[in-house]
Parts: structure tokens; sequence; C-alpha cells
């Protein structure tokens, strides 16, 4: 899974969903979309892709 510093994030802010193909964000990620990413990158060498609305897609997370 991906980072991305700011100082803006809110607690309920789970990061971008990012379309993997071509580094487009999609939307903001929902919490089970950041857990999906995060379990994926266990098993897929840290890429975290998961596929969202037929799309394969990462979570690029936010750190404050």
């Amino acid at each position: 899974m991906a980072k991305r510093t700011t100082t803006t994030a809110k607690a309920s802010d789970y990061g971008d969903l990012i379309d993997y193909l071509t580094g487009d964000v999609v939307r903001p990620a929902t919490k089970d979309e950041a857990r999906a990413s995060e379990r994926a990158a266990r098993c897929d060498g840290g890429a975290g892709v998961i596929e969202v609305d037929r799309k394969l897609c990462y979570v690029e997370e936010v750190i404050a």
C-alpha cells in the first residue's frame, strides 16, 4: 500500500482509491477498501491491488 503525507488528514480519511493501471485518483477510499488493500499488500508483494467496480485499484494511505 502506497503512502502519502498530508497535514490535512481527517480521522475519517482512509486515503485515495487509485486506478492501478493509470495512476488516476478514482475517489476517496472507504474503510473497507483500505483494509482490503492492506490485506492484499501482504499477498501481492506490497502493491495492495484490489478490484473495485471492475477496475484494478489500490489505496494510497494518508499518513499525518
